[in-house]
């Protein structure tokens, strides 16, 4: 499977914009479609001849459907409400209804089959088990393939984080 046409929700976020900054980094030539919430107050996109920014709206199939259309590859990079089941579950099956080949999840945050994770509140730790479970299942028959990347919390991100001393792993 090639991936050359590349949706990105959540383009304006800190995750978003570092993968757009890869992927324009990279040899091989993509076109990227950046979208981003019509109410978002993050800077916008800054203007690249294999970048197509547009706003859209989450919350309706029919707008991501039609966003989705085209494209090899959704690479999910939303944050907050939008990482609830009921949300996740209208992007996957938005890339599904237009054929996209290939979906990455937005899995970031701790081990989600753990016991410790099992215990928090959705509302809290997103439906991220639900979402993987569900992206199985339509994985299993055939409907789109995915990956999920699970690398932890982004703990720098946090309010919680501020004023702290940011150390790189080489060097702990």
């Amino acid at each position: 499977m090639e991936l050359k046409n590349i949706a990105i929700l959540g383009a304006r976020g800190n995750v978003g914009t570092s993968i757009i900054t890869a992927l324009l980094a990279s040899p091989t030539p993509y076109t990227i479609l950046a979208l981003s919430r019509s109410t978002t107050s993050i800077p916008y996109i800054p203007p690249h001849s294999s970048i197509t920014p547009k706003s859209i709206d989450y919350t309706s199939f029919d707008a991501l459907k039609d966003a989705f259309t085209g494209q090899d590859m959704v690479i999910n990079c939303v944050t907050g409400c939008a990482t609830q089941y009921e949300p996740s579950k209208l992007i996957i099956d938005a890339a599904i209804a237009a054929n996209v080949p290939f979906y990455f999840s937005n899995e970031f945050v701790g081990n989600i089959f753990s016991e410790q994770f099992g215990r928090l509140p959705e509302v809290a730790a997103g439906a991220k088990l639900r979402i993987r479970r569900y992206l199985e299942g339509v994985g299993e028959e055939g409907k789109i393939s995915w990956m999920a990347l699970n690398g932890g919390p982004f703990f720098e991100m946090c309010e919680f984080y501020e004023g702290r001393e940011r150390r790189s792993t080489d060097e702990m």
